[in-house]
């Protein structure tokens, strides 16, 4: 159990320090992209509503609210597990029947 405590508290200084910085700066800005899309989502929804749009221009802006909704749940998904596979300690190793 101690060892996975220290396992955890090295990854956590290792990303602290820089390590996969590429990959922690793409993910928070792919985190960013995805709630942009959801907010964009909403906003769509609402303007049809406050402008009492009716015919073809509505369910164009319902298709692209409901895409725009959709892709952006997805792309958080996709930053959290990421994420969390970020934070993540290295496996520790098996243990041994004889030590050498």
């Amino acid at each position: 159990m101690l060892n996975w405590l220290k396992r955890g508290e090295k990854r956590r200084h290792d990303l602290a320090n820089g390590a996969d910085a590429d990959l922690v700066r793409d993910n928070r800005r792919r985190f960013r992209l995805s709630s942009c899309l959801v907010v964009a989502a909403f906003l769509l929804s609402w303007l049809r509503s406050v402008l009492h749009m009716r015919g073809w221009f509505s369910g164009v802006i319902i298709c692209v609210a409901m895409a725009s909704l959709i892709a952006g749940f997805i792309g958080m998904m996709w930053a959290g597990e990421e994420s969390r596979f970020l934070r993540r300690s290295d496996p520790g190793e098996p243990p041994r029947i004889f030590k050498l």
